[in-house]
């Protein structure tokens, strides 16, 4: 009889941790690659996590005036001699965009980048607002294992 209600512990303990296992959802993760401020507004970079991968990036600006709205978004590649090429990002990869907000699909962004990566090192992201005024990003670049980073400066304390 012992033998039993043991048995019926045990296997009652498996299934509450199988089913407890199996019905946790991923949380999703956002933090903040890169910001920078200038007088008439600024522009910040999040990346969006789904567990461990990279599903999107968001690029947040926010103006000084209400009614601007950013008119292009552009990604600013950079290659080894300094040479800066502008590229306009595809619509298809543009999941939503609102006022202030653009989300980006991280894998239709990754193989943008992937398509110029052997003359192109590191990028940014540029928006362009009505008064022909420019809002830049800090430089962002791949790894190896194509995870974003903010390369270091060269400058140390």
């Amino acid at each position: 009889m012992e033998d039993i209600i043991s048995y019926i512990i045990v296997f009652g303990l498996i299934i509450t941790f199988t089913w407890i296992y199996f019905s946790k959802k991923e949380k999703g993760k956002r933090f903040s690659l890169t910001k920078k401020e200038y007088s008439f507004g600024s522009i910040e970079v999040w990346v969006e996590k789904k567990g461990s991968d990279i599903v999107s990036l968001a690029i947040e600006i926010v103006s000084g005036k209400d009614d601007y709205q950013p008119d292009s978004l552009f990604v600013d590649l950079m290659d080894e001699n300094r040479n800066i090429e502008a590229l306009p990002i595809p619509s298809e990869i543009v999941i939503a965009e609102r006022k202030d907000n653009f989300v980006i699909d991280y894998s239709g962004f990754s193989k943008l980048i992937k398509e110029n990566q052997n003359s192109f090192e590191t990028f940014r992201f540029t928006a362009g607002l009505p008064d022909s005024r420019k809002l830049k990003t800090g430089w962002m670049a791949f790894n190896k294992r194509w995870s974003l980073y903010v390369p270091d400066t060269g400058k140390y304390n």
